[in-house]
């Protein structure tokens, strides 16, 4: 294949990679990092196009009696095809939400290399060497950042590397071919063809890695949307229900104990009805910014539905349980923390405190999510009857688990 022939396919590849990387971000325009590698695929595109052109002009460029206007379209082509590699670099990080670099760097890095390249006019094994030592580094900091922002049992992440790093080894190759022989009449054809035919290949690989790691995340966001509630962001009732039976499977099997409660704010209509329902969504986010905070990593936390929240305790004991929700009321600070907005002096000041249903279970063997969930309410009623601001407990009995225990009344606060 000639030197011709072999610039059109390279072209032809970047510039496919260039539409379909920038058709990818227009899709999703906030991954910034998409936007950046689709057009260090365009600068590449535009150098080795003017590498073509030059080669076009003079029929030869690794000569080194070079016209004026072949010479100006290799030098700037190939400084832009090094300022892409850069370019690509810095959108890995930004794609990562690693601390960005400014895009100054990339003119600046442009004509520094193209300024670089001047002695390659009497000394082609320089040029060569430099551009190819230039794409080895930028795709080194490529692997690099992808080794420091990838999930290491990624198989997507793994084949960005993979291919990044095949790029980095055989330019690195070529580089040092070129560097140790810059006295040498410039014959790199095979080496030239192998390091080309490879990136050609392993940028495909990579642009194809690229379009699924962001379509991951795309799922990865759309699955996280769906899990959590839109106003305070804690899990939703569906995930809750989703996240809770595998957990329950496991304390089954492990026959430890477990407690779930129910927690209700106590008249929250009057906040809606007094001060409005932005208001009262603010008392929800911080509630649920409070209880988010409170409760154990392993615990799971949701919004039940309304003013209603869910608290799945693992291997907790009925005293833990309780003690958990006594830190939770301490935190929330609900018998002082009163609601501002009411206008009307006639009205007494409201305060927002909580009521809370306890079922508890000791090596549970077949109990179900929704046992508990029954167990708990039926609770979380007594403790409504009481007076409110309280918690009550049941304990859910051994052998069928379709009927809640004794109601305790215990009353906290």
């Amino acid at each position: 294949m000639d030197s011709q022939t072999l610039y059109v396919v390279l072209v032809t590849t970047l510039l496919a990679q260039t539409l379909a990387l920038l058709l990818t971000w227009r899709q999703n325009r906030e991954e910034v990092g998409l936007r950046d590698w689709s057009w260090a695929a365009a600068l590449m595109t535009l150098g080795t196009l003017s590498i073509m052109l030059g080669l076009f002009f003079a029929g030869d460029l690794a000569q080194v009696d070079v016209p004026i206007v072949a010479r100006l379209l290799r030098d700037a082509g190939t400084g832009a095809a090094g300022a892409g590699w850069l370019l690509a670099w810095l959108g890995t990080r930004r794609f990562y939400r690693l601390p960005p670099l400014s895009y100054g760097w990339i003119p600046a890095f442009w004509a520094l290399l193209t300024l670089a390249l001047l002695p390659g006019n009497q000394m082609p094994n320089w040029r060569v060497g430099l551009i190819s030592l230039t794409i080895a580094a930028c795709a080194s900091l490529v692997v690099i950042t992808l080794l420091r922002g990838r999930n290491k049992r990624d198989p997507v992440s793994l084949m960005a590397c993979l291919s990044m790093g095949i790029v980095a080894l055989v330019w690195l190759a070529r580089a040092s071919w070129a560097l140790t022989h810059l006295n040498t009449p410039a014959a790199l054809h095979v080496i030239d063809l192998a390091s080309v035919f490879s990136s050609i290949l392993m940028s495909l690989v990579f642009t194809l890695s690229l379009i699924l790691l962001t379509n991951q995340r795309i799922h990865t966001r759309l699955k996280a949307l769906a899990s959590k509630d839109s106003l305070t962001g804690v899990l939703n009732r569906r995930a809750f229900y989703e996240a809770s039976r595998p957990l329950l499977a496991r304390l089954r099997r492990k026959h430890v104990p477990l407690a779930l409660a129910i927690v209700d704010l106590d008249f929250f209509k009057q906040v809606n009805d007094r001060f409005g329902h932005a208001a009262g969504d603010e008392v929800l986010r911080s509630f649920a910014r409070v209880a988010h905070g409170t409760v154990r990593d392993g615990d799971l936390f949701a919004r039940y539905g309304g003013e209603e929240f869910v608290i799945l305790f693992q291997d907790n004991n009925l005293d833990q349980a309780i003690q958990a929700i006594e830190r939770l009321r301490d935190a929330w600070g609900g018998a002082t923390t009163a609601v501002d907005g009411d206008t009307d002096p006639d009205h007494a000041p409201l305060t927002v405190t909580f009521s809370a249903g306890v079922c508890h279970a000791i090596g549970p063997t077949d109990v179900s999510l929704e046992v508990l969930l029954a167990a708990a309410d039926r609770a979380l009623y007594q403790a409504k009857d009481a007076g409110r601001n309280c918690t009550r407990v049941t304990s859910a009995p051994m052998g069928s688990q379709r009927e809640g225990g004794s109601v305790h009344l215990t009353q906290f606060r």
